[in-house]
């Protein structure tokens, strides 16, 4: 899964196989979603980012300028659209409303957790101290943040929040429980998504979690063959979860036990990751996810379109909705 190289690099700096049957589209083969501007990013020269707007249906590319990366453990791009700003941060540490966003700092002597304000780029520490927290999202009534126990190995435990003025991390309920060493990786729908595994002989089986922030109750959502892990991506408005298996096809569970497998490219760059870039968006069109060259809609009862926007073999990320 590239999605998981990407976060080692992510860390350290800080302290596929189509589905059968798959048939991809470009924007002129098939109908498209209604006219609107995606923006999207890929990696630029040195620590910078390109980005850019993808014109839908047409497929034009219209470039946005070089952006810098942004502060350590943000690594990525986001659009704003009421402000019209490019951010130097990925959309899982924004907060809802976009006006503010968080990003996590570690060495071997401690730890910092940063809130910046989008409007006048105030820099505030709301957590300083060990353990090493790593920021998994950015909720309406918190920041949520994960243990890192081994940030070399990706390993880490648990959720905990932290109010967005500052103090301790709390520790959410029914988190600490036992889990696949990646743990709790995305916070979104009101609840905490999460993987599991259990071992039976020689063969790991896998399973998805979602964990209610409100009633606290753990439910599991999706057990995948044997010895093939899944990613939870994102959810949609009709708060149906989106994950990604290191090899196959992408999966739309949409409650509990109840899973649709959805034609998916080979070169969709499945998967996400704590501390790295976000490659899945839901907007009123469809879900985007990040690919080659290119950035991929899938939307019900269509076939997935590709949009090709980059250099052959970069990854190019959605930064936000179409607008």
């Amino acid at each position: 899964m590239r999605a998981l190289g990407v976060v080692a690099v992510v860390l350290v700096a800080a302290c596929s196989q189509p589905a059968i049957g798959t048939q991809t589209s470009t924007p002129s083969q098939s109908v498209a979603a209604s006219s609107c501007k995606l923006p999207v990013w890929w990696g630029g020269e040195g620590q910078d980012v390109h980005a850019a707007f993808v014109s839908v249906p047409d497929g034009a590319v219209t470039d946005a300028s070089v952006h810098p990366r942004g502060l350590p453990g943000t690594y990525g791009a986001s659009y704003e659209g009421v402000s019209h700003k490019w951010l130097g941060v990925s959309a899982n540490a924004l907060s809802p409303d976009r006006s503010r966003y968080a990003y996590w700092t570690g060495t071997p002597a401690g730890s910092e957790v940063h809130v910046v304000d989008v409007a006048t780029k105030a820099d505030s520490v709301v957590y300083s101290g060990l353990p090493l927290y790593v920021v998994v999202g950015f909720g309406p009534d918190a920041i949520y943040l994960t243990h890192a126990i081994q940030l070399r190995r990706g390993s880490f435990e648990r959720l905990y929040r932290l109010d967005q003025s500052g103090g301790t991390p709390q520790l959410v309920t029914g988190s600490d429980r036992h889990m696949y060493q990646w743990g709790w990786v995305l916070v979104a729908d009101g609840a905490a998504w999460g993987i599991d595994n259990r071992v039976v002989g020689n063969d790991h089986f896998y399973s998805v979690l979602r964990l209610d922030l409100a009633t606290s109750q753990v439910t599991q959502w999706m057990e995948g063959p044997p010895n093939t892990m899944s990613w939870p991506m994102g959810v949609d408005g009709m708060h149906r979860l989106y994950v990604a298996p290191i090899n196959g096809p992408l999966w739309r569970i949409d409650s509990p036990g109840h899973s649709v497998e959805l034609a998916s490219p080979a070169d969709v760059t499945f998967g996400n990751s704590i501390g790295g870039p976000t490659s899945f968006v839901a907007d009123s069109h469809g879900v985007w996810f990040s690919g080659k060259s290119a950035v991929w809609l899938s939307a019900d009862g269509r076939a997935p379109q590709q949009f090709a926007v980059a250099p052959a073999r970069e990854d190019v990320w959605p930064a936000g909705p179409c607008v």
